[in-house]
């Protein structure tokens, strides 16, 4: 069951709160003109897909003033899309400093430092953007996933339910609410969540995949499936899908089509080993002992330390 991936928590204008939410306006903000157009056109390039020229747009706007709120948010945004959170989380503490009444500020902070790795950290700074708008709903969803690996359960699911009891339909927290009631295995609670999450956003691949797979961890087999096969009619590489497709058929001892189920998962995802190992099982079970093998050697070299392939 998947977490929103850094794209998805930063990915547009419209996520981030961005110059016309935090109160600035270039008309209202005595800084050089030349300032603005370097970061306006920055937003241009990265709503036209261009982010190198966004970054090096909203850097020449820092080489002026370092201090740019604006710039500084674009920018850590920019490198938090490009994985490089140890700029990005400067940036943002930058931020936080020149606007700590800021709710997007503290998010950002607290959503790169999460998305480092680093949720015991990111905690605080979620909280400060709840506390300073309780409203702002994106935060608390995120706090609760920090929560929760640090070992707060009941405080997570405590957020999540808040969020939902406020605003019904926020696909974010159910989605995020069924994935960890179902890691609790209380699947009872899990599905309603996750099943009316997908009924407000049926064309999304990544709900359908995380209900099929709730359903199968729940032995719920057939709504599982018709999940599943839902998923990859709207995208048929989702390798979540193409993954349960194959456990439920080796659950039917269909060993044919469990095998090409995850021949396709490894074709299109090459670091999969819970599919490699599975797909050896599978050709075992099968009676193709040879096509096992083969696959088992190349799995061992890429491997090198896996004890469930020694086994094997």
């Amino acid at each position: 069951m998947r977490q929103p991936s850094t794209a998805e928590q930063y990915g547009t204008l419209q996520d981030i709160d961005m110059t016309e939410k935090n109160g600035h306006h270039p008309q209202s903000v005595a800084t050089d003109q030349a300032q603005w157009q370097h970061y306006d056109h920055a937003r241009q390039s990265l709503q036209a897909g261009q982010a190198d020229q966004a970054l090096a747009s909203v850097n020449e706007a820092l080489s002026i003033d370092p201090n740019f709120s604006p710039a500084l948010e674009l920018a850590g945004v920019l490198a938090c899309q490009q994985q490089d959170f140890e700029t990005g989380i400067s940036h943002f503490k930058t931020l936080t400093s020149a606007e700590p009444e800021s709710a997007p500020a503290w998010f950002n902070l607290g959503n790169a430092l999460a998305s480092s790795g680093d949720e015991a950290a990111a905690i605080e700074p979620l909280r400060k953007a709840v506390e300073l708008k309780p409203d702002y709903y994106k935060p608390a969803v995120i706090l609760a996933q920090a929560l929760y690996a640090t070992g707060e359960h009941s405080e997570a699911i405590d957020q999540l339910e808040h969020v939902i009891h406020h605003d019904p339909d926020n696909v974010m927290a159910l989605n995020t609410l069924s994935t960890l009631l179902a890691r609790l295995e209380n699947f009872e609670a899990a599905i309603p969540h996750i099943q009316h999450a997908a009924s407000l956003q049926p064309r999304v691949t990544e709900l359908q995949a995380n209900l099929g797979m709730i359903q199968l961890r729940a032995g719920n087999i057939m709504p599982a499936q018709e999940a599943f096969l839902t998923a990859l009619s709207i995208n048929h590489r989702d390798i979540e899908s193409r993954f349960g497709l194959g456990a439920i058929a080796r659950l039917k001892t269909h060993h044919g089509e469990a095998a090409d189920h995850f021949r396709k998962v490894i074709k299109w995802a090459p670091n999969h080993l819970s599919a490699m190992h599975n797909l050896i099982e599978c050709l075992r079970e099968s009676g193709s002992a040879q096509e096992a093998d083969q696959y088992l050697t190349q799995a061992r070299q890429q491997w090198p330390d896996d004890d469930r392939l020694a086994r094997l």
